[in-house]
């Protein structure tokens, strides 16, 4: 049941997302459309992951990782 879920938002996401784009391309607006294209495809990823019931990190702790030792290294030039 899961994999016919997953096909199914997958397989619409993506067709939307290609409609969506082909109206920017058709504008002339491509940056946009490359934009829109980025974002829908982490969209995609990310929901796929979540039906499938993956535990994802939340985006604290991806910041967390990242900026902590640059905060630290921030505070020992203080010290």
């Amino acid at each position: 049941m899961i994999m016919v879920k997953l096909g199914t938002v997958v397989i619409l996401m993506s067709s939307w997302s290609i409609y969506k784009i082909h109206g920017f391309l058709n504008r002339n607006q491509f940056k946009l459309a490359v934009l829109y294209g980025c974002l829908m495809g982490m969209c995609i990823i990310l929901c796929a992951l979540q039906i499938a019931q993956v535990n994802i990190p939340s985006t604290a702790t991806i910041a967390r990782i990242i900026f902590e030792p640059i905060g630290k290294f921030i505070l020992k030039q203080w010290n």
